[in-house]
């Protein structure tokens, strides 16, 4: 009789330690829907359009704006940029900086970017997705500015807290390209629209 309870015992714990690995498993494991996701707008950089609005993807798995952008090899480095879209709340800085929201909404603000490039050429296999990037902001309060030639409100502002992007995109590699998929989500009281726009950078004067 003791031993059978002292193997009912054991089985038990057993168990139970099985069950906490693995719901501290499921709590660790993520899965990132978005390389392999529909996406809801395609830009090509020197064409128009060169931009795209919209909300988050409905996808459970990837519940972010999705832009593909094609970058067909032409030698010349661009870049994407992505920026709030929603209703406006509040001042924005000197120029139009900083973002339109109210000191409430500016406690609330979150915003995740990933940034994803896929070339169009691969031997084998096919090329997939990969992630290159990504970062999350919040945003805080910046006190007012009384310069004389640009007087700056006291405004929201976005402010990186952890991650970082690529510093600098190219148009794809010798003879074809590649394209960059980016996935944003910009948040307050609720998901947000977001704005996002590519164009070709400039090359530097000698």
């Amino acid at each position: 009789m003791l031993t059978k309870l002292l193997l009912a015992a054991a089985l038990t714990l057993l168990v139970a330690g099985s069950s906490a690995a693995l719901s501290t498993n499921a709590n660790a494991f993520t899965l990132d829907g978005c390389p392999t996701a529909t996406p809801q707008a395609t830009l090509t950089v020197g064409q128009q359009p060169d931009s795209a609005t919209g909300y988050p993807s409905a996808n459970p798995l990837c519940q972010r704006f999705i832009v593909d952008v094609r970058a067909p090899y032409t030698g010349v480095p661009f870049e994407i940029d992505e920026r709030y879209a929603g209703p406006a709340t509040g001042p924005t800085g000197a120029l139009g900086s900083g973002l339109p929201l109210s000191e409430s909404d500016c406690n609330l603000y979150r915003e995740y970017v990933a940034v994803y490039k896929k070339p169009w050429f691969t031997l084998s296999p096919p090329a997939d997705f990969t992630v290159i990037g990504s970062a999350w902001f919040d945003a805080h309060m910046v006190p007012a500015d009384n310069d004389p030639d640009f007087p700056s409100p006291r405004h929201c502002e976005r402010r990186l807290i952890a991650g970082s992007l690529p510093p600098g995109l190219n148009t794809g590699s010798w003879p074809l390209g590649a394209t960059y998929r980016v996935a944003v989500s910009i948040r307050t009281t609720a998901p947000q629209k977001v704005r996002l726009h590519t164009s070709s950078v400039p090359n530097p004067p000698n």
